[in-house]
């Protein structure tokens, strides 16, 4: 570890030596782009390796588990605390070099008006600074990720290295609670929100900024609306390569699919942040060129629509998973309460669910079968009770979420013939389980009206085999049960 002392030097000097190996020239040389990217991943690996808990992966069968340790067998000497001592003593210095990317970002923006692939930008060192950024917020996310913090006996190191981030922002305080200093290092970092360079950058400045936040124990709703509004401008700005070129390709759609799902995990109300996506994000994207993007969500496309639709689709899943479900002995308010939960989700749902129209690909009907089928289990377990009880005292809006309800599992219907006319085993495979839940789903509702002495509303049909759009193919029918619900001169299909 003592070798990245070098970081807190500015000036080196070099010798330039003879064939007899005396000094014949001794130069000053500054500590470059090039070797900063050096010596921060070497920094980085090794706390990756001293700090970070090992990942428990059995070793796939004849095949022999790669040794951990090869290349640190110096390291292993010292302890994990010795390890992130020296890290918290180089703090100081590893903010400067944070501060110098972010001058430097914030420098080449004023001068191009915004744009960081202007002509006369040398790729080079755009490359070399975009790296640099991105391992020194590693670092400190690796550093401030160690176990040992949580533990009341390193407490004292803990606030000694927030110290060093809030002291970058306000001057030194020996009196300032943990709280304050999580807090300050936290708007510290919130700082560098401008000029992060990529997307896998911007991820990794949110999760340091999570991190922390984790240390304390007050102001959590603090934390979360900025880490919720963090991912949220991300997520609209538009991420460019330094050549000029729209950021993609698997690693660009995994930063992107974890933003996303900090963003909707963040959020105070998922529902409304799914509808918004689906209403202003895809509604642009549908409506734009095929190459364009949504004016909105400047990184939904329509090569990451897929990212976005099944990071939606298992947060509402997880999301209506946490609805407690119904009571008998719940008041009015409460049941009212939770069936416009209910119905808001219903209704998102319902729109993912329509997006398969014009979004047919295999990956997107995968999704919508899985996910399908867990939202459908989720209803069955936890919202079907409320309906049993709220039935009589708010039939109008049971009516509403049960109308809304069938025209998705209607939908799922038509996947599953859509799957099976395909013979797709990865998409077969959902359709036994999923039919299975739809079945359930019409016989818990005849249940719901008999408790509630509503028979007559209830009759079966079949459902003609129709495609994706909607229209009917051929002259087969698929023999399944069809839910229609009479209320008075109204028929709920």
């Amino acid at each position: 570890m003592e070798v990245l002392n070098v970081l807190q030097c500015g000036l080196l000097s070099r010798s330039v030596l003879d064939t007899e190996l005396h000094s014949k020239v001794r130069e000053e040389v500054q500590l470059g782009p090039a070797e900063l990217v050096f010596l921060l991943e070497d920094m980085w690996r090794k706390l990756d390796f001293s700090l970070a808990a090992a990942p428990a992966k059995k070793a796939p069968f004849l095949k022999v588990k790669a040794d951990r340790a090869v290349g640190f067998s110096h390291l292993q000497q010292k302890s994990s605390k010795d390890v992130a001592s020296c890290c918290v003593e180089l703090l100081a210095t590893l903010c400067t070099h944070l501060e110098n990317c972010h001058n430097h970002f914030q420098t080449l923006l004023n001068e191009n008006q915004g744009v960081v692939d202007a002509l006369g930008v040398d790729t080079n060192v755009q490359q070399l600074m975009c790296s640099a950024y991105q391992l020194l917020l590693q670092v400190l996310h690796t550093a401030f990720s160690w176990s040992g913090f949580s533990q009341l006996e390193q407490r004292p190191l803990l606030k000694s290295a927030l110290s060093v981030l809030a002291s970058r922002l306000k001057e030194k305080d020996a009196d300032q609670t943990l709280e304050q200093l999580i807090k300050h290092s936290f708007e510290y970092l919130l700082n560098f929100r401008s000029t992060v360079p990529s997307l896998s950058t911007a991820l990794i400045l949110t999760q340091l900024l999570i991190v922390l936040s984790q240390y304390g124990r007050s102001s959590q709703s603090f934390y979360r609306e900025h880490t919720a509004s963090l991912a949220k401008h991300f997520l609209c700005q538009e991420w460019v390569t330094g050549s000029g070129a729209r950021e993609r390709g698997n690693k660009h759609n995994d930063a992107l699919q974890s933003l996303l799902s900090i963003y909707l995990g963040h959020a105070d109300d998922v529902l409304k942040a799914v509808e918004e996506i689906t209403e202003d994000g895809i509604s642009e994207l549908i409506n734009a060129a095929k190459d364009a993007s949504s004016r909105s969500w400047h990184t939904l496309n329509r090569q990451t629509f897929l990212v976005y639709f099944k990071v939606m689709m298992a947060e509402l899943e997880k999301c209506v998973r946490k609805i407690p479900p119904g009571k008998q002995t719940d008041s009015r308010e409460v049941q009212s309460e939770k069936l416009l939960v209910w119905n808001l989700a219903v209704r998102d749902f319902h729109i993912l669910i329509n997006m398969v129209k014009v979004f047919d690909s295999r990956a997107v009907l995968n999704v919508c079968l899985k996910y399908g089928r867990l939202f459908l289990e989720c209803f069955l377990k936890l919202g079907m009770p409320l309906l049993d009880y709220s039935f009589k005292k708010h039939k109008e809006d049971v009516q509403s979420l049960l109308k809304t309800f069938q025209l998705s599992t209607r939908q799922l219907h038509h996947m599953c013939g859509h799957s099976k006319i395909r013979q797709d085993t990865a998409l077969t495979n959902h359709v036994p389980a999923l039919k299975k839940h739809l079945e359930q789903f019409v016989y818990r509702v005849k249940a719901m009206l008999t408790l509630n002495q509503c028979q007559e509303a209830f009759w079966l049909g079949n459902l003609k085999n129709r495609d994706l759009k909607v229209k009917p193919v051929g002259h087969i029918l698929i023999i399944s049960v069809c839910l229609c619900l009479v209320y008075g001169s109204k028929v709920l299909r």
